[in-house]
């Protein structure tokens, strides 16, 4: 995969908060501070740590999806799944850390106004948004692969479970398409990880063939695909990003971060970990 890019700064990074929180509550979710959850906390905040040590400061806008799902109540099986009780995570608590994160912890540490959450959304719509509102550099932190449609000559997605940058090229290279039909071969296919079925039988492989033009139209898969516009028509709308209309300008707030902050949230948390490294975290985020 492609090395980090030396663009011109500020890069606006777009985190993905619940794809890195639910990464770390499957790692670090059992910590505590006394009888505080942290875990989640701690685990989200060393990703992102690790992320500017590695690739220098951005300027951070933190993304979260709503509990309530627009889509759902267009499709009700969307990303309704059972979870495994034998996962050993207590799902109550991640989401508690949640919010704690979106309103209290980043918002001491300086990143105020940065947290973004749209009723009935989710963080992919919103950083879909982000992305498509302005030509500046920008850089998507996520582990989802429905964010492919975004890559761009300006916009890339590190992936944090790899840690390794996908661009643009890497997508044409893997997939023989340009990143906008993405969302076609997702409506075609469906998607398992949002539960969105898609036409019994035909997998990506295929779809992407339907798209080039070089599936055989007397296949059955060719077939399926005609018989099921209906289906692929409904699914383009859930798989698109954003999802709706009317989402206007973005503009990037400003930030206030320093030693005092970081170092007063590492202190409330029990986070000595980060108290010891304080001096080469402000370093990395380019502090004093």
């Amino acid at each position: 995969m492609s090395e980090p890019l030396e663009y011109p700064k500020p890069k606006i990074a777009l985190i993905d908060c619940h794809n890195l929180g639910y990464m770390a509550a499957h790692t670090t979710g059992d910590m505590r501070y006394g009888k505080i959850p942290t875990g989640v906390t701690y685990g989200f905040l060393n990703q992102l740590f690790r992320f500017v040590k590695e690739n220098g400061p951005h300027e951070f806008v933190f993304c979260w999806d709503s509990r309530h799902s627009l889509r759902r109540e267009f499709y009700p099986d969307y990303k309704r799944r059972e979870r495994k009780d034998d996962d050993g995570i207590d799902y109550d608590v991640v989401f508690w850390q949640f919010d704690e994160l979106r309103t209290n912890v980043l918002p001491a540490m300086g990143w105020m106004g940065r947290g973004y959450l749209r009723e009935g959304y989710e963080a992919d719509d919103l950083i879909a948004w982000i992305a498509n509102s302005n030509g500046r550099q920008k850089v998507i932190v996520s582990s989802d692969n429905d964010l492919y449609q975004l890559l761009s000559p300006v916009t890339h997605i590190y992936q944090p479970r790899k840690n390794r940058f996908y661009m643009e090229s890497d997508f044409k290279n893997e997939y023989s398409i340009r990143p906008g039909q993405w969302p076609e071969v997702k409506a075609i296919a469906g998607c398992t990880s949002d539960n969105v079925k898609g036409i019994k039988g035909v997998g990506e492989k295929n779809a992407i063939k339907w798209i080039q033009g070089g599936l055989k139209q007397d296949s059955k898969a060719a077939q399926s695909i005609r018989d099921g516009q209906a289906v692929i028509e409904r699914n383009r709308g859930l798989v698109t990003l954003p999802y709706g209309e009317g989402w206007g300008d973005f503009e990037l707030s400003d930030h206030k971060l320093d030693r005092g902050r970081f170092y007063e949230v590492f202190r409330r948390y029990g986070f000595d970990q980060f108290i010891r490294r304080l001096g080469e975290l402000m370093a990395a985020f380019g502090l004093r």
